[in-house]
């Protein structure tokens, strides 16, 4: 299992990205539009990649992880003599947080900046293949739209499947 990067833009635009950001380091490259439920036809998503996958890109939110980093947590508080009420505060204070390296790497994030300030459209999504990536599909769970001053902090929060379409 790894996870990709996934960039969308417009069809019409998605050629002269794929040219202008590909470098020697970092690649776009096409993905078929059929393998992504919940994209619009007006959606030309890019895997983006240094060589294979985007493990290194990509490190999944404390608000993202198991419950049961969540529940050692609970059980530490309840320790403590918290109150659940008290507990439960702290917890969803936490999962709303931005937690320092977690999220898209910032390089990524630059990334996406600058192809949307190249073209006024972009999105940015991460999966986590479990199987071939040419062949998986891919069930956009979540779409929010995220202003560009944001993007850096709401990229620490995303999740996997969660497409952050980004607009002014």
């Amino acid at each position: 299992m790894c996870f990709f990067i996934v960039l969308v833009v417009p069809p019409r635009l998605a050629p002269g990205v794929v040219e202008r950001f590909s470098a020697h380091d970092l690649t776009l490259e096409p993905a078929a539009l059929e393998l992504f439920t919940g994209l619009t036809p007006r959606s030309a998503p890019l895997l983006v990649s240094a060589g294979g996958c985007a493990c290194g890109w990509y490190r999944r939110p404390r608000s993202a992880r198991s419950d049961a980093g969540r529940e050692r947590a609970r059980q530490r508080y309840a320790r403590l003599g918290w109150s659940n009420a008290k507990i439960e505060r702290s917890l969803a204070q936490a999962r709303r947080k931005p937690e320092q390296g977690a999220g898209l790497h910032e390089v990524i994030v630059e990334l996406a900046l600058a192809v949307y300030a190249a073209t006024g459209e972009c999105g940015v999504l991460v999966h986590d293949y479990g199987g071939r990536v040419d062949q998986e599909r891919v069930e956009v769970r979540a779409r929010r739209r995220v202003r560009r001053a944001d993007l850096r902090e709401q990229c620490a929060l995303m999740d996997l499947d969660e497409l952050l379409e980004i607009m002014d």
